[in-house]
């Protein structure tokens, strides 16, 4: 009875010994993998916009002045010179009467002096052809002894007189010349007022619908302020910033998506036009500057509610080039630091690495592993380094 006892506890200690050797020796943990790789990595940038009607008409005053009418409202539909406001026009039309008064009295004055400027210069050189004809016919009779010294010298004098007469009447077309500037200088301001009177007079320069009305009757603008935008509320683009650290993968010709800020659906989609790195800066609420990167995106379809002036998300779809990616499920943290298991021959070995940006479910490798290295995914916990692994994708 012992005997069958000591023979029973023995087995069992055998196949205890068994299995605890199977474990530790001949025990795999099984384990999925992916293979680091390149590949494009397909992201989306995000940024704040502003919807403008694209090739828009913007107005703006050209004169300082009240307006007396406004003739248009947001949302009407206007043909090219069609009258959208005026301003009161008789402080305008004041001005073009003062300045064709000017005019007129500067050329009435302008035609009289030219007359008497004239009309001296004529006399003048005529005495002068008279005492010069006499001067010769005197020194004719002087070398014939036929006159007297003094009376050539009489002769000479009379004609140096005549001489300078001429001279001070050209001298008087001076001032005609003057005259002719100031009449020149009062056509100009002529003119000048009659533009002003014009631009009084604010006309659509193309064909389209009223997209923005910031003024009223009543109102007194300045020049430069804005008056109206005409455009085609159907033909929208967008003015998009973002901040720079992000912008630097936006290209022309990228996919956009475009939300409303309060979210939802896509209402829009388009194409990237321009970027400016650069953008802008601006001063915040709290006072630091800010500098944002700006795009320009064209929409193509439109398929919610947009108009010229709405603030909007965009999502821009870009593409990084060939970079090594690993699934993000691959990635754990230990010691504040990205880490993955890799399998190498037949075994999980700890790799700390570097990463990078994040898109699709695969985030890039900057340093640690290599094109080919198989990573472990989602690893439990109780995989450890060196433990040996069974793949089974």
């Amino acid at each position: 009875m012992q005997r069958k006892r000591l023979f029973l506890g023995v087995g069992i200690l055998v196949a205890v010994v068994l299995v605890v050797s199977v474990y530790l020796y001949g025990y795999k943990e099984k384990v999925v993998t992916a293979e680091a790789q390149k590949r494009e990595l397909v992201m989306t940038v995000r940024g704040e916009g502003v919807v403008r009607a694209r090739d828009a008409a913007v107005l703006y005053a050209a004169v300082a002045g009240k307006l007396e009418r406004v003739a248009v409202e947001a949302g009407d539909r206007v043909k090219k010179d069609d009258i959208l406001a005026v301003y009161d026009l008789s402080p305008f039309s004041a001005e073009v009467d003062r300045c064709r008064a000017e005019l007129d009295a500067a050329e009435a004055e302008l035609a009289s002096r030219r007359k008497e400027s004239d009309a001296a210069v004529a006399a003048a050189r005529l005495e002068l052809q008279r005492s010069q004809d006499y001067l010769s016919k005197m020194e004719k009779l002087y070398q014939q002894n036929a006159v007297s010294q003094e009376e050539l010298a009489r002769a000479r004098q009379a004609r140096d007189l005549a001489l300078q007469e001429v001279r001070r009447a050209e001298a008087l077309q001076q001032g005609v010349k003057a005259m002719e500037a100031r009449v020149e200088a009062a056509r100009a301001a002529l003119d000048l007022a009659e533009d002003r009177l014009r631009q009084a007079t604010v006309k659509a320069r193309r064909d389209g619908v009223v997209l923005a009305v910031p003024v009223e009757k009543g109102m007194v603008v300045s020049p430069g302020a804005h008056l109206f935008t005409v455009g085609d509320p159907t033909k929208l683009e967008i003015e998009a910033e973002f901040s720079p650290s992000e912008a630097g993968g936006i290209r022309t010709g990228q996919e956009v998506r475009v939300y409303h800020l309060a979210g939802g659906p896509v209402v829009a989609t388009g194409r990237v036009t321009e970027v400016n790195p650069t953008g802008r800066t601006s001063v915040s609420t709290l006072g630091v500057k800010e500098t944002k990167a700006v795009a320009k995106i064209v929409l193509d379809e439109i398929r919610g509610h947009l108009k010229p002036g709405y603030e909007v998300n965009v999502d821009i779809v870009t593409q990084t080039p060939q970079v090594l990616v690993i699934p993000e499920s691959a990635v754990f943290t230990r010691d504040d630091e990205p880490h993955v298991y890799i399998v190498v021959q037949g075994h999980a070995r700890l790799r700390a690495i570097k990463t990078g940006r994040a898109a699709g479910g695969y985030i890039e490798v900057e340093d640690g592993l290599s094109a080919g290295d198989r990573v472990v995914i989602e690893p439990g916990e109780r995989l450890r380094d060196g433990v040996a692994v069974k793949i089974v994708d």
